[in-house]
């Protein structure tokens, strides 16, 4: 091959190259991202009604129908009302989606408490910052004279990109708010950031990859717990990094326990973890905070399985129905002795 052929060959290449990181270029200019922040990191859907069929217990399957109300809630009542003003917050364990209308832990308070209106807004994989945006963005309009925080193991996960990139692919692969040095910053929490950022095509690809590795983990919830467990419970094994990490994660989720603390003012907070029994870093953030704990439905739940009752759904980690009519008596039980009427 003469010197010739090998310039032209060159030449050919180079400009084969020019062409196509152009039209990345062009392609990155004029295309959204495939990873698009909504004021919340992501939104859940409103005055809508979905139903699917869900495994309840092991091959017992079933149709529900979920409905959301106004602006995404799962509640939405009257915030002129005399009545007293109850507002839950939470993530997958109050949204709720394996269950009817109807049938979640909270419908058991509502019913008992009829002389209480109930505001309600849970969204799947939201994190202590996203439900604090959440009651900052309502309080002012609910007025609520009485709030329920939902929390659970994950939301440590969830309050740190660092660590919620240690738990891929079994994070949430969306764009959501950090609280970094005092201020809220939207992060994407996905490997290979840098390039998702500059190049249209690595996003693509990236994205279809996510997409892939989310489905094959998909219910997997071994997979889930063995990583919860490595990542949350054995820190004195833990190399240097994902140490700091944790700690990172238990320092800024107490930031936001206290931004939720200075937004509430008086109003009192309930804290209700639903965290395996012996995971103690959510009481110690809700004490920080000076919130009310709620004790004991987590170990109710863990004895009713004992007693042989199917209380999640099966390759889940969310209550069935049987699960949230346990925790929704056993809420009613500890805010009677509250005094609640």
């Amino acid at each position: 091959m003469g010197n010739k052929d090998i310039k032209k060959k060159l030449v050919l290449l180079f400009l084969t190259i020019v062409v196509l990181v152009s039209v990345d270029i062009l392609l990155k200019i004029f295309m959204p991202p495939f990873y698009k922040a909504a004021r919340y990191g992501w939104k859940v859907p409103e005055n809508t009604t979905f139903k699917q069929l869900v495994e309840d217990s092991p091959g017992n399957f079933r149709q529900v129908t979920v409905t959301y109300f106004k602006n995404g809630f799962k509640r939405w009542a009257d915030p002129g009302t005399k009545k007293r003003k109850i507002f839950i917050l939470g993530d997958s364990f109050t949204e709720l989606i394996c269950v009817s209308t109807g049938e979640e832990w909270y419908s058991y308070l509502q019913n008992k408490f009829s002389e209480s209106e109930f505001f309600v807004y849970g969204a799947r994989g939201f994190s202590s910052l996203q439900e604090f945006m959440v009651l900052s963005d309502y309080i002012g309009i609910i007025k609520p004279d009485m709030i329920i925080l939902q929390f659970c193991y994950n939301d440590f996960v969830d309050n740190l990109r660092g660590l919620g990139l240690k738990w891929y692919p079994f994070n949430n692969h969306g764009v959501r708010p950090y609280l970094e040095n005092g201020k809220i910053v939207y992060r994407l929490s996905v490997p290979f950031c840098w390039l998702r950022e500059h190049s249209f095509t690595a996003d693509l690809l990236l994205y279809a990859y996510d997409w892939i590795m989310q489905k094959l983990q998909s219910g997997d919830f071994c997979a889930v717990t063995k990583k919860r467990d490595f990542l949350l419970k054995n820190a004195a094994k833990m190399d240097k990094e994902m140490q700091r990490l944790n700690n990172e994660a238990f320092i800024v989720t107490g930031e936001i326990m206290d931004m939720i603390k200075r937004k509430t003012d008086n109003i009192p907070v309930y804290f209700m973890d639903v965290s395996e029994p012996d995971d103690a870093g959510g009481k110690y953030v809700c004490e920080r905070a000076g919130f009310k704990y709620i004790p004991g439905f987590m170990e109710y739940l863990t004895s009713k399985e004992r007693e042989g009752f199917c209380v999640i759904m099966p390759g889940d980690r969310h209550w069935n129905a049987l699960g949230n009519k346990f925790v929704g008596e056993k809420l009613t039980e500890y805010f009677l002795k509250e005094g609640l009427k």
